[in-house]
């Protein structure tokens, strides 16, 4: 494409991918196909190369153009949507991904551990500083699937086998005790097993309501949409058993949502599910011996690096192929990782015992990357070896300070730059800027307005949001029927306190990066 004599070549291509194009949006049109699709136009040689070039989310085929005519060197790398959020048609010479013999080595390596280049599988790419963040994944010595702590994945009950043979049944309630909880994809959520609880009836997928951490008894379980249907001496000698011999839930075991939506605000939705509860099989988990390695994946599985590599696999399910792939990280920050991994999942007392296996004095000397009215400032120092109420992150604000840090704690223990995270941010995660750019938050840590469609129930209503949206004093209110705890359901009257702020992720990032380089000696 870049020989100046093949520009009647280059013509006739562009002139086949814009009828194909063509084609395709006529057959969009008619068939009502959602953006979510993915189409492959691919253009082949007879002649032997020892490179080819591949460019990936394309919506326009004028962005092929621009990106071989593409001058201006300054200019950013447009992410997969603008401004606007809508699709992105820009060229830039860096979405152009030249495929040689040592990026097969790599995307062999990195996701499907072999050294067979010749059959690796090529992932999506947007661009070209993105083959630097897989470096180093490449790079790491460990990971999940190799290791003798890690149990193969299980997927324990499927919801149409294991209510015809009479193991579980649907009914959307309470369950009296932990080895009663089955829960389903949306009870979870990221760092979060008590995410949403199921509705009193439950017949859709959106018939689940965000559940407060701040009021939750210590002892609570969410309602979900199924329980045992059988004896609990029959119910548990049908629950698998582990490579090691002993029952699947008799660990704590890290799980996702089977299902991964690469085009939504997150890819993997990963929590720490305790001991004896149970789940259906649209709930991906793994049960590990090791309770801080079991920390420490939960937490690095909560970052965006993590997000990255299981979005770039392009799989739509989280399998061992994709989970088992993800390396076991070591180095400096595994205690920042694991603290804030604890202080993240362990919302009841159903995680004291991970809690105070796991738990180091070095908690104590840890400290939030900056400075901040809605942060505790000294929740690290007054964290104990017994778990309580107060040992668990509960205001929105903390939560998603927390997960910052991981991504850049994650991204330096996997040897990235800090315009690595950056770039994987600004690039590959659209939604989620789009959520950080208008989301919220009171005084007190507590969302007040979000167009997260996740978090329909958060907050307040647009119309009521852009009412007190200026407003630097006073306390505002909302009235709503809470159904999601066992006494329920009742009238809950909540309090927004002004003034109102939103986060900056990009300088948040670049706060952090920072203050760790600096607490551990280490440059940008």
């Amino acid at each position: 494409f870049n020989d100046p004599n093949c520009g009647q070549l280059r013509k006739i291509i562009y002139k086949k991918i814009r009828k194909h194009f063509q084609f395709i949006n006529e057959k969009l049109l008619f068939a009502d196909v959602g953006h979510p699709t993915i189409f492959s136009l691919n253009v082949y040689s007879n002649q032997e190369t020892q490179a080819f070039d591949c460019i990936f989310n394309l919506f326009d085929p004028n962005t092929i153009e621009q990106c071989y005519g593409f001058d201006d060197i300054e200019c950013s790398v447009p992410g997969i949507k603008d401004e606007n959020n809508n699709w992105n048609t820009k060229g830039h010479i860096d979405r152009i991904i030249p495929v040689d013999e040592s990026v097969l080595k790599i995307f062999s390596k990195v996701f499907d551990g072999s050294d067979d280049y010749c059959c690796a599988r090529l992932p999506s790419i947007h661009c070209i500083q993105l083959i630097d963040v897989l470096k180093c994944f490449e790079e790491q010595k460990e990971i999940i699937r190799n290791s003798s702590k890690v149990n193969h994945p299980e997927f324990m009950w499927h919801e149409t086998y294991a209510a015809t043979d009479g193991t579980i049944k649907r009914s959307s309630t309470f369950a009296k005790s932990i080895e009663q909880l089955i829960i389903t994809g949306p009870n979870i959520g990221l760092a979060n097993p008590v995410y949403k609880g199921s509705r009193a009836i439950s017949n859709s997928k959106g018939d689940f309501d965000k559940i407060d951490l701040d009021i939750i008894p210590d002892n609570f379980i969410q309602r979900c949409n199924y329980v045992p249907a059988c004896s609990s001496d029959e119910y548990s000698s049908r629950v698998p058993e582990t490579k090691w011999g002993d029952k699947y839930t008799s660990y704590y075991r890290l799980v996702g949502r089977k299902m991964l939506n690469l085009k939504q605000e997150r890819t993997m939705m990963v929590t720490i599910l305790p001991p004896f509860a149970g789940h259906i099989h649209g709930i991906t988990g793994i049960a590990i011996k090791d309770m801080n390695l079991l920390a420490q994946i939960a937490g690095s599985c909560a970052s965006l690096p993590f997000d990255y590599f299981i979005k770039a696999m392009g799989k739509t399910n989280l399998l061992l192929d994709n989970l088992g792939s993800l390396p076991i990280l070591k180095g400096n920050y595994l205690n920042e990782i694991i603290a804030r991994s604890l202080s993240l999942n362990c919302v009841t007392s159903f995680y004291s015992e991970l809690w105070s296996k796991v738990f180091t004095e070095q908690f104590t000397n840890i400290n939030w990357s900056k400075e901040s009215s809605l942060l505790k400032k000294d929740y690290f120092n007054l964290l104990t070896k017994k778990w309580c109420h107060t040992s668990c992150l509960r205001t929105d604000y903390e939560r998603r300070q927390a997960l910052v840090e991981l991504d850049v704690l994650v991204s330096m223990s996997l040897g990235m730059s800090l315009n690595m995270l950056e770039t994987i941010y600004n690039i590959q995660f659209p939604i989620l800027k789009m959520y950080e750019d208008d989301t919220w938050y009171d005084s007190k840590g507590r969302i007040v307005f979000t167009n997260n469609r996740g978090l329909t129930d958060v907050g307040l209503e647009r119309n009521e949001w852009d009412q007190i949206k200026d407003k630097q004093i006073g306390t505002f209110t909302k009235k709503f029927i809470d159904d999601t705890l066992p006494s329920g359901p009742v009238e809950r009257t909540i309090e927004y306190v002004a003034p109102f702020t939103k986060c900056n992720r990009v300088e948040d990032y670049r706060t952090a990066w920072d203050f760790f380089s600096k607490k551990y000696g280490e440059g940008i």
